[in-house]
């Protein structure tokens, strides 16, 4: 090559072997000297546009999108320099936004979560009554997740996030879920792995027709990139919730809380589309009344793995995650047991596959099983779950 750098098949096999070995200054070297011989193969500026982009050096990489562009272009090749392009106006602009649209519909075997068999009551257990007694139900659902990152002097961001969520019932329409959530706060820089973000939230959570609870408080995360594919992220936030009365939930007003979570998640990538880990969680809930405030424990183990698509196409991604937690209650409640005090163990268990389909869209299934066993029966439920969904990121 060095011999004959005007060789264009013998250039792009050094450039294509010293990409593959990371030298990308080499591969720019090559192709710059290919550029002075052949200046008007399109594919060569667009070569020089990539690897600079790889370097993040955008504004030479933005040079090459644009000289490429004064070519003659195939389509592709004009898709290509233009997405480039606007790549490298996101890049270097202090304003990053992204969202994730999602719609689909789910089915769940006891979507009321009614007790299985008896329910207690001033101490004496009675038979399931038709109101409480496990209902299945389908439901369509939405889901919309905002991000937006504005760069600061220095490497931190000012980090907001906006997340919305809602479903229909079909028949238990006083299960319809509408959930709001906004967080916003900086995300500091602490070297180069490593980052801490305080931020304040906001919430609101409507049951059926009406406001079940609001929120507000503050959280803090901090996360961090090991060596070997390790990553840590430590989640910390006290929220003061504030529950309404309803026609439904008429002694709503007795959960009000001041909820304190932290959970630490481990866990590690590797190279072939693999991610193993655990998350490790614990939960203060210092309700109005002593029967509703709990301490909870929880751990989380999951793994995710990237395959191949049957189809061809991009990689599909299959996740499955088991969680166990336990439940302490403060109190007895005395309209169910007074003698009696609640503690609940739950475990779940969830199986997924996300498929894309190109463009920005994919498809997602997911199969879920949740049990939950209690000190009091009215608290003992089974519950299946499964749902199909359509997914845009952009």
């Amino acid at each position: 090559m060095l011999r004959d750098p005007g060789d264009i098949s013998l250039t792009l096999a050094y450039v294509a072997a010293a990409e593959q070995a990371g030298d990308f200054e080499g591969a720019i070297g090559a192709l710059s000297k290919l550029l002075m011989v052949a200046p008007n193969l399109p594919e060569v500026h667009l070569r020089l546009a990539a690897l600079y982009r790889a370097i993040g050096s955008y504004s030479m990489a933005e040079t090459y999108y644009r000289s490429a562009q004064a070519q003659q272009l195939s389509d592709t090749q004009r898709r290509q320099a233009e997405g480039g392009l606007a790549a490298m106006a996101e890049a270097q602009s202090n304003s990053h936004f992204s969202a994730l649209l999602a719609g689909g519909i789910a089915y769940q075997s006891n979507a009321n979560a009614g007790p299985v068999g008896t329910a207690r009551s001033f101490g004496v257990d009675l038979p399931g009554q038709a109101a409480t007694t496990p209902k299945g139900d389908a439901n369509l659902l939405s889901f919309v997740a905002v991000d937006h990152l504005y760069d600061l002097d220095d490497a931190s961001r000012w980090h907001t996030t906006a997340t919305i969520y809602a479903t229909r019932q079909e028949r238990l329409e006083h299960l319809n879920i509408s959930y709001g959530r906004l967080t916003s706060g900086p995300r500091l820089a602490l070297g180069e792995r490593s980052s801490l973000e305080p931020y304040a939230i906001g919430e609101l959570f409507a049951l059926g027709s009406s406001l079940y609870f609001g929120s507000g408080g503050f959280g803090l995360t901090w996360t961090c990139a090991h060596d070997d594919g390790l990553s840590s992220r430590l989640d910390m936030s006290t929220l003061e919730r504030a529950f309404d009365d309803s026609a439904n939930y008429p002694t709503a007003t007795e959960e009000n809380t001041l909820l304190s979570t932290a959970a630490y998640t481990l866990s590690w990538q590797g190279r072939d589309g693999e991610r193993i880990g655990f998350k490790a969680q614990l939960a203060d809930n210092l309700a109005r009344r002593g029967f509703n405030r709990f301490s909870e424990w929880q751990i989380s183990p999951f793994a995710e793995k990237s395959l191949d698509s049957p189809w061809g196409g991009g990689k599909w991604t299959v996740s499955a995650e088991y969680s166990v937690s336990r439940r302490y209650y403060l109190g007895a409640d005395p309209s169910v047991d007074p003698a009696t005090k609640r503690r609940d163990t739950e475990w779940t268990a969830s199986l997924s596959v996300l498929a894309p389909v190109g463009g920005g869209w994919a498809v997602l299934g997911k199969l879920g099983k949740d049990e939950e066993y209690s000190s009091l029966p009215n608290y003992r439920f089974g519950n299946l779950s499964v749902l199909g969904a359509m997914l845009y990121n952009f």
